[in-house]
């Protein structure tokens, strides 16, 4: 989503807390108890003593890899518009040089249903905002190219043109090559179909797109509905129809989902991103995917578009430690939960409150607090698993997570509360025969500038950055003393995630 952003009011902020979407009746939970592995939400202790330590133990493999492609980005498809002349390539680049390849960005949003493709040069016609052009195309795979990115390639639904469409993957996948590995038939088609099941031609439509793209280019996925995260309606009908037609039943289920709302609001308090409320909506609303994924007999299924805040975010929580935090926590909990990707919504040539980078109107790009994020993330997609982490007792402001490697281990704790008896002990019995510990990340604040004691709100200070673990413990470590007991100190408003390699 590309409009401005905007703040949004704590009444706001508990109606339909993932999308643009207007209030659809929600369905009941759907628990899917064969994909959730245990994860860790730590909610309400009742003890006064905020020292004590909190006990967890890292047990066997959850079932899911957080690998290259787990974490990617995502952008409008606007970003194609004037030959792509906007986008920096070799600023970008420089930005990204220190991400693993293998990343995914994801090219769609609501300007994929505005976009005209030509690849005949032709005049922009009305009822279109952009054209795009092979030769916009060219000058993304560039940056692409140079970063090893994959890529998702939105297009037009809304126009029903499917040749169109076909022509723009079949200009794609020639420039991009094997890089080009999805085509998503629209976006968010929930908004411009008609309201209620079956959604008039949706299905058909679905199948003539992908009939023709195939025709173009055999090897594609196929990605779909990309359905706003808060319509449930559509996400069940579009499943439903998709389990009785095999041949329109896409390879990646895809639908999206924000933290809160930001459309047309003023105020958030940030605190609202880890309420019991928010955690409850993302449970119902991330379980009800997975369903309709599996319903569907998609073979994966994506986030294709997530953030803190819908409607490009809310400055001074989107773009601070609150946005930061809320992106670290919700890709490994996504993961945890079975998502084969979790695409974070921003752009490469504006600036906007959620995005990982700023390009301001001098054109000099800023890294932003989801960059630092998602940096961290990007360390530790190296093929680890999740783990199981089981915990003793529940605190309500902390989410642990366990990742192991083939050499290699990680544990991540992140402490959402913003109080000073929010800081606890955290002592997490690891598996195996202990490990040496290696590095350690840590994520928080440094900003005195807030008097009003949110510390969400601040600006988010990275310390140290993720080791490549396939060097540092691949070779085997000689030290002789292990760790089989990891100890965090984890303080408020923070993430600590620590790294181990094994003996």
């Amino acid at each position: 989503m590309s409009t401005p952003p905007n703040t949004i009011s704590r009444e706001e902020g508990l109606v339909n807390p993932y999308e643009r979407g207007s209030g659809s009746t929600r369905m009941d939970a759907r628990v899917l108890n064969v994909m959730l592995p245990v994860l860790l939400v730590l909610s309400a202790c009742a003890t006064n003593d905020v020292k004590s330590p909190v006990h967890a133990q890292m047990l066997g493999e959850a079932g899911y890899g957080f690998v290259s492609d787990s974490v990617g980005l995502s952008i409008e498809s606007s970003t194609l518009a004037g030959d792509a002349k906007s986008l920096q390539v070799e600023e970008v680049a420089r930005a990204f040089k220190s991400f693993r390849p293998g990343m995914v960005l994801r090219v769609g949003g609501n300007t994929s249903d505005e976009m005209f493709w030509t690849s005949k040069g032709e005049a922009l016609p009305d009822g279109y905002r952009f054209r795009a052009t092979p030769t916009g195309l060219q000058r993304l795979a560039t940056l692409t190219e140079a970063l090893g990115w994959r890529v998702v390639m939105g297009v037009n639904l809304r126009s029903r043109d499917s040749a169109r469409a076909a022509d723009m993957v079949k200009h794609a996948r020639a420039i991009f090559g094997d890089r080009l590995v999805s085509a998503a038939i629209g976006n968010e088609p929930n908004v411009y179909y008609p309201p209620n099941p079956p959604f008039g031609t949706y299905l058909s439509d679905v199948k003539r797109y992908s009939e023709a793209i195939r025709n173009e280019v055999s090897d594609i996925d196929i990605q779909a509905p990309d359905s706003s995260g808060n319509r449930y309606d559509f996400i069940w009908s579009s499943a439903s129809q998709f389990a009785r037609s095999p041949s329109a039943a896409p390879s990646v289920y895809a639908a999206h989902f924000y933290g809160s709302r930001g459309c047309g609001s003023t105020t958030m308090d940030p605190s609202l991103l880890f309420s019991d409320f928010a955690y409850e909506a993302r449970d119902e609303s991330l379980t009800d995917i997975s369903r309709a994924a599996s319903i569907a007999n998609s073979p994966k299924v994506v986030l294709s578009e997530a953030n803190s805040v819908n409607c490009g975010g809310i400055a001074g929580v989107s773009n601070r430690l609150a946005g930061a935090l809320w992106i670290l926590d919700f890709a490994l909990d996504a993961t945890t939960r079975g998502f084969n990707g979790i695409y974070f919504h921003g752009t490469l040539t504006d600036c906007i409150a959620y995005s990982p980078l700023c390009v301001g109107e001098d054109k000099k790009i800023g890294k932003g607090d989801t960059f630092k994020a998602m940096a961290v993330l990007n360390g530790l997609a190296n093929g680890m698993a999740m783990l199981q982490v089981v915990p003793a007792e529940k605190r309500d402001n902390l989410r642990i997570y366990g990742l192991k490697g083939n050499k290699s281990l990680a544990l991540v704790v992140i402490n959402t509360g913003e109080n000073v008896t929010d800081r606890v002990p955290v002592e997490v019995d690891l598996p195996g025969d202990g490990y040496v510990p290696l590095e350690e990340v840590e994520m928080s604040t440094e900003d005195e500038s807030s008097q009003d004691g949110t510390r969400l709100s601040r600006k988010t200070t990275l310390r140290g950055v993720p080791p490549d673990l396939d060097s540092a413990c691949g070779a085997g470590q000689k030290h002789e003393e292990l760790t089989r007991v990891a100890e965090v100190d984890s303080a408020p408003a923070s993430a600590k995630v620590l790294f181990f390699c094994e003996l």
